[in-house]
């Protein structure tokens, strides 16, 4: 398969406008799309919300902008307009049933997002895909330490006598807006935890030196 060059996919970037935030322009295609679609293709749907860590760096444009500082869109509280951003978000719409998905938005923060903005980004590209047509059920994400102060904020929480997995979907009473954990990030993590400082399970201790004697 022949890749495009560099020069070319700089050459189609230039041509493409956005911005930071939930990107409207989107939802008004989702709309669009809805239309020729059943109630069971626009059911049971997820978002998924990752962050990266980038390079921070501050470019000057054509028309003498500069660019690279934190972009929340929305959310961009005043203290944060001069921050430069070293951390990407994005907000990624999927269905289990069908073969297309869409960035519904991105953000550029300083560190990574704030479980109070996080939980207002969820809420609103909730709403708003739920205004598009589609029926929005499920939010994945990985299990870092602002996601699970996320999760707190909404009432998610898990212990040995009650979990509590899901709450009431802020765009219908009658329907629950379910919070799943990235599976691969949790195998991840307990890999983490045998290797450094050993995972304690109902049966016992899990540690590498026992792995490693059963290995031989």
């Amino acid at each position: 398969m022949v890749l495009p060059s560099k020069s070319c996919l700089h050459k189609y970037m230039k041509g493409y406008k956005s911005s930071f935030g939930l990107n409207e322009n989107v939802f008004v295609a989702i709309t669009e799309k809805t239309k020729d679609m059943d109630r069971f293709e626009r059911q049971l749907h997820f978002i998924l919300i990752d962050e990266m860590k980038l390079s921070e760096c501050l470019k000057v444009t054509s028309n003498g902008r500069i660019e690279g500082f934190v972009g929340l869109g929305p959310y961009t509280s005043t203290d944060q307009n001069t921050e430069t951003c070293d951390h990407g978000l994005v907000v990624l719409f999927q269905p289990f049933f069908g073969n297309f998905e869409q960035i519904l938005g991105i953000f550029g923060s300083h560190s990574n997002v704030k479980a109070e903005v996080l939980c207002k980004i969820i809420v609103d590209a909730t709403l708003a895909a739920e205004k598009a047509g589609l029926f929005l059920d499920f939010v994945t994400t990985n299990a870092v330490s602002w996601n699970r102060s996320m999760w707190r904020s909404f009432g998610i929480r898990g212990a040995d006598d009650k979990t509590v997995c899901k709450v009431q979907h802020p765009a219908d009473d009658n329907r629950s807006l379910h919070f799943l954990s990235d599976f691969p990030h949790l195998v991840k993590c307990v890999r983490s935890s045998v290797v450094s400082t050993g995972l304690h399970i109902p049966e016992g201790c899990v540690r590498m030196d026992v792995v490693k004697e059963a290995w031989k």
